[in-house]
């Protein structure tokens, strides 16, 4: 690892007795910059007989790259900050694994830049064998009963986002709402849910090193406007800065009428104030709002814009903490009063004036 977040390779082109290393090269195999401070180390921990990655960066995640190659010819898939339920530690993560429980799976060791090292207990699941139709060993001899990658049954919350599996698998595509080819259940960085208002799905998507937590819909009215999708509220810790997209499925587009992407909350961040205000289409939101081809479905309706810590568009100071809650609005027009000309006026004043002759008779 080296300061600006990459993973050098160096090949050993000799062998095991006499060791000779190739020229170096940046983040092979599909690892990629995780920032700054890269602290890599490799270990099986999804027992399919081959490393996976895992790299620490300044901002205390675990960076994790599922190798889905061999051993001998690794491929690492998109990068999951902090999977598995491990968590942020600080600054400067250091990550190592051992089975120091002799369980028979390997338990995480994450140093910081205090000096600290946090233990995670890898406490698995498993009964020895894997059962037909299912992926993992997930504890019980019940065939096809949901197990997925991560060993846990959907009434759990693998990926810690707030949304149960069971919700998420329940989604577009087979669970696959942004049609990256993972479920979304397994991604710390991905989470669907119904909408409050319709019940037709939206789907969130942060950059891989920001994960979500607390994702939930909320029926948002904010005066003057209307939300006719309601809004969604998350938040990403440990984050300082993340392109956002939500997919709103069941709808083609967002460019017509022209929405507005809406927001309730402090202004500006950290602020005891709870404003109504719209993202900007310049910086620092890069407000994009039309339709996507999500290859399952040509033509689902997007909203897209970047978040910073302690930026506008974040409710909380600088915390490395984006904490955000809106949705797609259209300001509401109020009704015409309608107003009388010269002729009208004059018309009811003598109808007014007649009304009153005919009371004093």
């Amino acid at each position: 690892g080296e300061g600006y977040g990459n993973t050098i390779y160096f090949a050993n082109t000799g062998s095991s007795a006499a060791p000779a290393f190739a020229a170096s090269s940046a983040n092979p195999f599909g690892l990629a910059d995780v920032g700054s401070d890269s602290s890599p180390t490799f270990a099986d921990l999804d027992g399919d007989g081959d490393l996976d990655a895992f790299i620490g960066e300044n901002f205390g995640n675990t960076i994790y790259f599922a190798n889905t190659g061999s051993s001998a010819a690794p491929a690492f898939a998109a990068a999951s900050a902090n999977p598995f339920g491990l968590a942020d530690v600080g600054y400067d993560s250091s990550p190592t694994f051992a089975d120091l429980d002799g369980d028979g799976d390997l338990d995480a060791f994450i140093g910081d830049r205090e000096g600290n090292t946090f233990y995670f207990e890898n406490s698995g699941c498993g009964n020895g064998g894997v059962d037909a139709g299912e992926e993992c060993d997930d504890g019980n001899t019940n065939n096809a009963d949901g197990c997925n990658t991560l060993c846990q049954t959907p009434g759990g919350d693998a990926d810690a986002d707030g949304v149960t599996n069971a919700v998420e698998n329940a989604g577009p595509n087979g669970g696959d709402a942004n049609g990256d080819g993972m479920p979304d259940s397994t991604q710390p960085n991905v989470g669907s849910l119904p909408g409050a208002t319709d019940g037709t799905y939206q789907t969130l998507v942060t950059d891989a090193a920001c994960p979500i937590e607390n994702l939930a819909a909320q029926a948002l009215n904010p005066a003057g406007w209307s939300l006719p999708f309601g809004a969604l509220s998350f938040e990403l810790p440990g984050c300082e800065s993340t392109r956002v997209t939500i997919y709103y499925h069941g709808r083609d587009s967002l460019a017509s009428p022209p929405f507005q992407y809406v927001k309730q909350g402090p202004n500006p961040p950290g602020a005891a104030n709870d404003v109504t205000y719209t993202l900007s289409a310049g910086a620092p939101h890069m407000l994009v709002m039309g339709s996507a081809n999500l290859g399952f479905d040509p033509a689902v309706a997007f909203a897209a814009f970047t978040l910073s810590d302690n930026v506008v568009g974040d409710d909380t100071g600088n915390d490395h903490r984006i904490v955000d809650q809106g949705g797609p609005g259209l300001k509401v027009t109020p009704a015409a009063v309608p107003v009388l000309g010269w002729s009208g006026l004059s018309a009811a004043v003598l109808g007014l004036l007649g009304l009153a002759r005919r009371r004093l008779r």
